[in-house]
């Protein structure tokens, strides 16, 4: 069984001190939050202990499990075509959905009807999924929630609604 630390010596990457801390706060059931630098592997360090703990279980797990939101859509593609590279080593048959006013509505219904591993979603989504008459079945598997440039939402409309969903 591969772990995240094999897993970034396979990529060529050290992985950093906050990354392995944040891996093994994960591990240990704890939350909090990170603050490091843009570019310095914040998305690999929140990711890594959610994609380690799902390949460690001996039944694939099914429904979404991992929501990640951001205020940026352009953040969010980043976000998903990152996530989805590392869940793709671990498990391919494992999705990282992304869902924002861009998604076309084809996307959008097939996201709802089958709900992939994680989800990149913006807030104003994540309120129209929690709209919808099927949420508690759609978020019945969520373990995890992470809110991504959290400084970004601080003190506005979109702010309130990640604190309302949550």
């Amino acid at each position: 069984m591969k772990n995240i630390e094999q897993w970034f010596k396979e990529q060529n990457w050290n992985a950093q001190t906050f990354q392995k801390q944040c891996w093994k706060a994960y591990t240990n059931g704890q939350s909090g939050m990170l603050h490091a630098p843009t570019g310095s592997g914040k998305t690999y360090a929140l990711w890594g202990g959610i994609v380690e703990e799902m390949s460690r279980s001996k039944i694939p797990p099914k429904g979404l499990h991992a929501l990640w939101i951001t205020p940026l859509r352009a953040l969010g593609v980043e976000i998903q075509k990152a996530t989805q590279k590392m869940l793709n080593d671990f498990n391919p048959s494992l999705l990282v959905g992304l869902r924002s006013a861009d998604t076309p509505q084809s996307q959008r219904t097939k996201l709802l009807k089958s709900p992939p591993f994680g989800l990149v979603s913006t807030p104003e989504s994540v309120h129209v999924l929690l709209g919808n008459s099927n949420h508690q079945k759609y978020f019945k598997h969520l373990k995890v929630v992470v809110v991504d440039e959290w400084h970004e939402l601080l003190g506005s409309k979109r702010g309130v609604q990640v604190e309302l969903a949550l």
